[in-house]
């Protein structure tokens, strides 16, 4: 006998809650439960990547005070197209490869962190000339 939907929706929404509170990442083992999953967002919202001006804020804003940065360039960081979530991944992964290597966060660190994410993504990475 199958579960009912009401069911499999309330356990989902069990399984989402806890791991948002928790922190954790969900991996699927069966591809067809993503698309299972899908049918039930009713709808979705592609966000516009934010101009120059505001990524250039995103950039002042994404490491705390407390890690060591060098020389950041965030004008030329900002002239990456990214989203405010992708800001926040590279700043992230930039960070853990710092604090892997010992080493303060640079631009050129960054631009390594921005490469990871575009590939992950399955975007086409250009390497941008030195300003």
């Amino acid at each position: 006998m199958g579960r009912s939907p009401r069911r499999s929706e309330k356990n989902l929404k069990e399984v989402f809650g806890a791991a948002d509170e928790g922190g954790a990442i969900l991996l699927f083992d069966e591809g067809d439960i993503v698309s299972t999953f899908m049918r039930r967002i009713r709808f979705t919202v592609r966000f516009r990547e934010p101009d120059e001006a505001p990524r250039l804020q995103l950039w002042k804003r994404a490491f705390p005070a407390g890690v060591q940065v060098q020389g950041l360039d965030y004008r030329r960081l900002a002239g990456h197209t990214l989203t405010g979530a992708n800001v926040k991944a590279v700043a992230m992964n930039a960070s853990f490869l710092a604090a892997a290597r010992g080493a303060p966060i640079t631009t050129m660190l960054v631009e390594e962190a921005i490469a990871r994410e575009l590939k992950r993504q399955g975007r086409i990475v250009l390497s941008q000339a030195s300003s």
